[in-house]
């Protein structure tokens, strides 16, 4: 089974948990170990693929809204720039950065921060204006000023993002220059030669176009949709209102599966990428009304189940021929993440195709969740473990289980994440190790276990989130951004004998 889609998963079900044993602080190693190694080019982890849904959704031909598509201008997809100093004004001692930092930013900032800022990214760090200007945050302070800060944050909002290549010490040590400086205006020409530019182009570009990702690049054609529409409609865009900051929405469909359907591949739909900072995929046995949208929406419900996401850089999915998805949820929710500061014009189509199939593959696999709901982070602790312990994966204390990926989930605050599998005193290996100071909530992604791991009843799954809290008061469990979470999707088979939560708290 391919693995890599990356998760970003915002508020989850409210789930009950199982009894468990006091454990010891086991740190993540300083590698990322065992079983928990990204698959190159991979999909999974909890990823239940679903469906299209209801009177919005469709079968066979193709998407009930149209493929993601450029913007007006001279477009296609995303345009990149061809090299060179995006970034600089040659010649202009007012209009450009110092060399060393346009550097900087063509290298590790504009391929969000980009003429038309992607993936919810609120500015463009492409021209010197572009950086004095008022932060979209923090209106009295400079962008600049805003940069300073995040570029040395350790915990929260961090830039570069943690799943994106690191600021090198010579490159920080550049912008720190700057910073300290004032920021100022370069005085030269910089070079012409470079590794790219920001997004844009004459007029940039609404989706994104990954080599390798996407429908068109599925090795099955798909057979149902679930995409992000207008109200009542299932032609047209969702209208993403400006300004509209860390806002969520939920498009509500009701499952389009056959009995015993399972899917074996999916894809993410990646439309107006401006505005566009993630989405998830629900499963979920609680009532939802077909074709409606929900707004500021959580799922609060004891039965939903985190299906399918993405955030850039997610990848398909195609599971191992032996392996098919169980889609046994009567309904589904997609929820997306927008972030629209400056876009009056913005409308989105983002979602999940899926191939699917009505022929049962040797192995049913499904979603077991692993972790801890209540707990609660003290002010101004550092690397703070919270500890599950599940002893019971099969529900009937008999069937083996087998382990086919897992995916971590913690908000900002989380610094590292461990699963470990103990049969008695013998340790078998980590099924998940994420080292202290790597975890990434921009990044969240599943991990292969290869080979697959047997989990024999009786079986200890010790799963163990490390955060930083440097804020004055206790941060608690809770569905929201500035709350915290922690635990572990795991994708496993035979489903019908697995116990779908187990969770513990000591």
């Amino acid at each position: 089974m391919q693995r890599g889609v990356i998760r970003f998963v915002m508020g989850l079900p409210l789930l009950v948990g199982c009894a468990g044993e006091i454990i010891s602080d086991a740190r993540p190693s300083t590698g990322t170990g065992g079983a928990g190694v990204p698959s190159p080019g991979a999909s999974g982890g909890a990823t239940l693929p679903s469906g299209s849904g209801g009177a919005l959704a469709t079968g066979g031909a193709g998407p009930p809204i149209g493929p993601s598509s450029p913007a007006a201008g001279s477009g296609g997809s995303p345009a990149r720039g061809s090299g060179g100093s995006l970034g600089s004004e040659p010649g202009s001692s007012s209009g450009g950065f110092p060399c060393d930092v346009d550097a900087v930013l063509r290298s590790k900032c504009q391929s969000c921060h980009g003429a038309v800022p992607l993936n919810g990214a609120p500015v463009p760090l492409v021209t010197y204006g572009d950086t004095q200007a008022p932060a979209v945050s923090s209106p009295t302070m400079s962008v600049w000023q805003v940069m300073k800060t995040r570029v040395h944050s350790t915990t929260m909002s961090v830039m570069p993002p943690r799943n994106q290549p690191a600021l090198t010490s010579a490159e920080l040590a550049s912008l720190d220059a700057w910073f300290a400086a004032g920021a100022p205006a370069g005085t030269k020409a910089c070079g012409t030669s470079g590794a790219g530019g920001a997004s844009g182009g004459a007029g940039g570009a609404r989706g994104i176009s990954t080599p390798g990702v996407g429908p068109e690049s599925l090795p099955c054609k798909p057979t149902h949709y679930f995409r992000a529409h207008a109200e009542g409609s299932a032609s047209a865009k969702y209208p993403v209102p400006n300004p509209s900051q860390d806002s969520y929405i939920c498009f509500n469909f009701k499952s389009p599966f056959a009995p015993g359907e399972q899917a074996t591949a999916w894809a993410p739909i990646t439309d107006d990428a401006r505005v566009i900072h993630h989405w998830i995929l629900y499963g979920t046995n609680a009532p939802l009304t077909d074709g409606t949208i929900t707004n500021g929406c959580e799922i609060t419900t004891l039965l939903a189940t985190h299906v399918a996401g993405w955030a850039p850089g997610g990848e398909n999915a195609v599971f191992d021929p032996d392996v098919g998805l169980s889609l046994e949820y009567p309904y589904y929710q997609l929820q997306v993440h927008y972030n629209n500061q400056r876009y009056n014009d913005a409308a989105d189509a983002s979602g999940v195709a899926f191939c699917s199939t009505t022929t049962p593959r040797q192995n049913t696999a499904g979603i077991v969740v692993v972790g801890n709901m209540l707990f609660s982070i003290p002010s101004n602790a550092n690397d703070y473990p919270v500890n599950n312990s599940c002893t019971n994966l099969s529900a009937d204390g008999k069937t083996p289980l087998t382990v086919v990926d897992t995916s971590p989930h913690m908000h900002l605050l989380g610094t590292g994440f461990r699963t470990q599998h103990m049969r008695g005193s013998m340790d078998l290996g980590d099924l998940s190790n994420i080292p202290l100071g790597t975890w990434s909530f921009d990044g969240q992604k599943a991990y292969a276990v290869s080979p697959r791991r047997q989990v024999l009843p009786g079986d200890t799954l010790r799963t163990t989130c490390y955060y930083d809290n440097p804020n004055p008061n206790a941060v608690n469990f809770g569905p929201k951004t500035s709350d915290e979470m922690c635990f572990n999707f795991l994708t496993v088979y035979p489903y019908a004998a697995a116990n779908k939560t187990c969770m513990s708290l000591f």
